[in-house]
């Protein structure tokens, strides 16, 4: 399947750094999943639009003030704020960029949630899984590190209590240099993930995982098989069909552009002619400016390739159809805005509806489990009080979903302008939580830029203390005033 999109997913068994890659004669595959990998990594990893979110069950809010709610909206979204922060800073996208590519290209993908929030991925040929439907039971992967990367990974202190020659291991160099390391996540009775990883045959990590640190993703599920069916697969027989016809027409067109010099011997004329440099004059008969016994011959059958070029541009329409290469939503440039994500959005809704979804429950709901996770545990989160922690859901908008706030800024600043032409509405707007809900739908930070409720009562405090200073003040001044009137008043009798 790689063969024909991107060989480099997955080489072929015995491939090294020193084999040449297979070359097929077409890009239009490598084409149509690099821009169905990025159309799908913005629908589901859009920049600076938070793809997850927090939501209180029912049962949490029913019968809470307005002013509670208020304050339990305030916090989950401070949450959300500080993971979209981190994840922004940890670069994840890349990570996700390679999963997403493989799980198109082989149908299958793994990746590993790092200390640092980012994702390694794994290729089909170095992990083998469990599941049943979407839960992962058990899952290994196997990949080459250097002796500084699992440095990086374990003190030095842990690897040698774990009977491992540290110094000897670093001084290894060549093509003995790299370590081979083994990652396990299996799946407990407790419902938690038992965590464990080996190196030179020896355990170098065992732990239990609240959520596993290995993801697993697929691209179409076929009840009764281990592995999912790839996204390329779907298109497999027209990239087939198109790369043999682009092969044959290359070929032919080049056979057909050639021409060959011919010279007739009889004439006294020899092939040698043609290998003097250009301008050197040689003795023939000339007529008509044409030399007697000297002609090119060129086959001239351009035009059987028609038939073929005609077949192949109706595959390749098929094709772009498959790929969405024909669409208008595809958005160019360094950044993009909520318009072009929205369209992207909802075309994969229409065309890939179902693998969004997939999506969201194999990829972007482990992972962001898991990283908030890691945020409880290293403090870099605003705790939730632990008598409403299980009343708190994460939500995953994928799709036209994840532009839900952006949708509702707008509806807020229509409904803001219609009251606005009736008298006395004003009067019943709550203004400052509009402002606040507008704000968070923009995605900016409203404890930066939005007065707090203390903030607010502190300056309504030094206003009216202001006022009754400038009262008292006028105050005096009359008191004064007519004291001297009064006085001047006196005198005068």
């Amino acid at each position: 399947m790689s063969l024909l999109s991107l060989p480099t997913v997955l080489p072929p068994e015995g491939q090294s750094e020193d084999t040449d890659i297979r070359r097929t004669w077409q890009s239009l595959g490598a084409r149509g999943t690099v821009t169905t990998k990025g159309k799908m990594l913005l629908a589901l990893f859009a920049p600076g639009m938070p793809w997850f979110g927090f939501m209180p069950t029912p049962s949490l809010t029913q019968g809470a003030s307005v002013e509670a709610e208020e304050q339990l909206d305030a916090l989950l979204y401070a949450r959300e704020l500080q993971v979209s922060n981190l994840l922004d800073a940890s670069h994840y996208r890349v990570g996700m960029s390679s999963l997403i590519e493989h799980c198109l290209v082989t149908g299958n993908a793994v990746g590993r949630i790092e200390k640092n929030y980012s994702v390694t991925s794994f290729r089909f040929d170095n992990f083998v899984w469990e599941r049943s439907g979407t839960e992962l039971i058990w899952v290994v992967t196997r990949e080459q590190i250097d002796p500084i990367q699992l440095l990086n990974r374990s003190s030095r202190e842990e690897l040698e209590a774990a009977g491992i020659d540290v110094d000897k291991m670093l001084s290894t160099q060549g093509a003995a240099r790299p370590i081979e390391m083994f990652s396990q996540s299996e799946l407990q009775e407790n419902g938690k993930y038992a965590f464990k990883q080996e190196a030179m045959g020896i355990t170098i990590h065992d732990s239990e995982e609240k959520y596993s640190p290995l993801i697993c993703v697929g691209y179409e599920e076929i009840t009764g098989e281990k592995y999912s069916r790839s996204f390329i697969e779907e298109a497999y027989d027209d990239l087939l069909s198109f790369n043999s016809l682009t092969g044959s027409i290359v070929q032919s067109a080049e056979f057909v552009a050639k021409n060959w010099p011919a010279v007739d011997a009889s004439k006294g004329l020899s092939t040698d002619i043609f290998k003097n440099p250009n301008g050197t004059p040689f003795y023939g008969r000339v007529s008509g400016n044409q030399v007697d016994g000297v002609g090119v011959v060129n086959f001239g059958k351009g035009g059987d390739l028609t038939v073929a070029a005609s077949v192949a541009q109706g595959i390749e329409k098929r094709l772009g159809q498959q790929f969405l290469l024909d669409s208008a939503a595809q958005p160019t440039g360094d950044r993009v805005t909520a318009t072009q994500v929205q369209r992207v959005a909802l075309e994969l809704d229409g065309a890939r509806g179902h693998i969004m979804q997939r999506m969201a429950d194999e990829l972007q709901r482990p992972y962001i489990k898991r990283v908030i996770s890691m945020m409880e545990l290293d403090n870099k989160i605003i705790a939730i009080p632990e008598s409403i922690s299980a009343e708190i859901n994460i939500i995953i908008n994928t799709g036209i979903a994840a532009l839900a706030r952006q949708i509702n800024v707008g509806k807020l600043m229509q409904a803001l302008q219609i009251a606005s032409s009736f008298p006395g509405a004003a009067q019943q707007i709550q203004f400052e939580s509009i402002t606040r809900a507008i704000f968070q739908g923009l995605g900016i930070d409203t404890r930066r830029y939005l007065k707090s409720d203390e903030e607010m009562q502190a300056e309504l405090q030094r206003a009216q203390q202001a006022q009754m200073q400038q009262q008292a003040a006028a105050q005096a001044i009359e008191t004064t005033g007519k004291v001297v009137e009064t006085a001047a008043a006196n005198q005068g009798q």
